[in-house]
């Protein structure tokens, strides 16, 4: 999974089209039950059109019965968002308001397991620490024979275990995540110093006062949300993501509505943009009704509103200063956390630096093309050489709007998919590739400008819109070679996101 997480918090922007929900302690309380309004509210939100997904630390088996309840088609995100799993094609009824432990799930559309030997070790530290360890290997739980502290876990993730006498010797293959239960506030306490031992290898999160779970490193539900709201072409300002534990900070911190319950820990609170009344007083309910249910103009108005109270409540439980410093610590956190580079043109969608500048940092100069300098204010010190003839496949890519004066045909610069130009207006079925393809003007303009000879290949594309009235008198004598054009783009195929 390509990390899509953004460099800098987005602003929040209308309409919402996404909503991502934590399950315990946002969605159910101790009775494990979805309150009406809650589900008048999500039903309502998709009969709107919008995207409403489970980011929970269940597995999936244990999550599918309330995206039932709850008529969800998106797909469940679990484990802490090691797992992405689809909602299943033929649904289990639920009928009883008490939600079973185990569902059918559907096909699995990403996994990112922990490697054996990060396993035993984090086994062996939380046996030090007096924390008792379970693991998890997708759908199944593996649990030390005689663990007393199991009957916890199975309250919330279920007793359908696999009891095994020595658990760090059965680990012998890649697993999901690891577990450990204990008296609270071991979890909290403990936390910072699991950070620091297992940076690199693993990522430590709290998901409730007594669990402290172990994902792969860079696992994070904030992470599988902006891999969702990518795949839906959705930009994080129009995400709702709501949460009230640790392991809820990167998707509450991600998103331009990020919203914490106000039942969860104070470190959680900066990461915030809203609080929301806990779990017993429909607390999640009642921010769908205010910024998705709402009309635009008194969503925004609303936004506004409950952002100022957060910022209230921050400032009466934590101290004025105390306040400023927490938020500006989560700030400069999530921004060393992204990796990215904060120079050069950023994404509309993330905030991240667009994919032209990756693509001319990694590729430019293998093609003959000066580097893209790091600091856009520092020249490059490379020269550029006499650029190699472009190969087939280069003559295919073309940039695309307001972008293409700087950029010449056949550059390592140029997008590698379809998915990067951006501007599907029709479908064509090709003979040739045997496959349905997308297509602009773009490449019916590219061929009407070849035939009349009023472009060299390897000369810049200035000017595409002044030649559609060239493409409108060649139409009918262009059909071939437009159809050519769009087979061999049909042909390339772009990163995996």
């Amino acid at each position: 999974m390509r990390d899509h997480r953004p460099a800098v918090r987005p602003e929040a922007a209308f309409p919402v089209r996404l909503v991502a929900l934590d399950i315990d302690g946002t969605l159910i309380g101790s009775d494990a039950r979805l309150s009406p309004r809650i589900r008048v509210a999500v039903s309502e939100a998709i009969a709107r059109g919008v995207r409403v997904s489970l980011a929970t630390g269940r597995r999936p088996v244990s999550a599918v019965g309330f995206a039932s309840q709850l008529n969800l088609s998106e797909p469940i995100i679990a484990h802490q968002g090691a797992v992405i799993r689809a909602m299943p094609r033929r649904r289990e009824a639920v009928r009883s308001e008490v939600v079973p432990q185990r569902g059918r799930v559907g096909r699995l559309l990403y996994h990112k397991p922990m490697e054996p030997d990060v396993i035993r070790d984090a086994i062996a530290w939380c046996l030090a620490r007096d924390l008792h360890a379970h693991v998890n290997d997708l759908e199944e739980i593996l649990a030390a024979a005689g663990d007393p502290h199991f009957e916890d876990y199975s309250s919330y993730y279920g007793t359908d275990a696999i009891f095994v006498p020595d658990l760090a010797a059965v680990v012998d293959r890649p697993m999901t995540k690891v577990v450990a239960s204990g008296e609270p506030p071991a979890p909290m306490q403990l936390i910072g110093e699991a950070r620091r031992q297992f940076a690199g290898r693993a990522s430590p999160t709290v998901s409730h006062p007594r669990f402290l779970e172990f994902v792969a490193d860079g696992v994070s539900k904030g992470r599988a949300v902006a891999w969702l709201a990518h795949r839906a072409g959705i930009p994080l300002g129009q995400v709702l993501t709501i949460g009230d534990a640790l392991n809820d900070q990167e998707m509450i911190a991600d998103a331009g509505h990020g919203a914490a319950m106000r039942s969860a820990p104070v470190e959680l609170w900066p990461s915030a943009r809203y609080l929301a009344p806990p779990v017993e007083e429909d607390g999640a309910a009642l921010l769908i009704e205010a910024l998705v249910l709402a009309p635009p103009k008194e969503a925004a108005r609303n936004a506004a509103r409950l952002a100022d109270e957060a910022r209230e409540l921050r400032r009466d439980c934590l101290g004025s200063e105390a306040a400023e410093a927490a938020e500006a610590a989560v700030a400069a956190e999530a921004e060393a956390g992204s990796g990215k580079a904060k120079s050069g043109r950023a994404c509309k969608r993330s905030g991240r630096p667009s994919r032209w500048l990756r693509l001319c940092s990694s590729g430019a100069a293998s093609q003959g093309q000066p580097r893209h300098s790091a600091n856009a204010n520092e020249p490059s010190t490379e020269t550029s050489t006499a650029a190699p003839r472009p190969s087939a496949r280069q003559r295919t890519l073309r940039p695309v709007g307001s972008v293409a004066a700087a950029f010449t045909w056949g550059s390592a610069c140029e997008p590698r998919s379809l998915r990067d130009l951006r501007q599907p207006q029709g479908r064509h079925r090709c003979n040739r590739a045997k496959r349905r393809t997308r297509y602009g003007r773009l490449g019916q303009a590219h061929a009407c400008m070849q035939r009349c000879g009023l472009v060299q290949m390897g000369e810049q594309h200035v000017d595409v819109e002044r030649h559609h009235g060239c493409q409108q008198q060649h139409r009918h004598a262009d059909q071939d070679e437009v159809h050519g054009v769009a087979v061999e783009r049909s042909s390339v195929r772009g990163d995996a996101v």
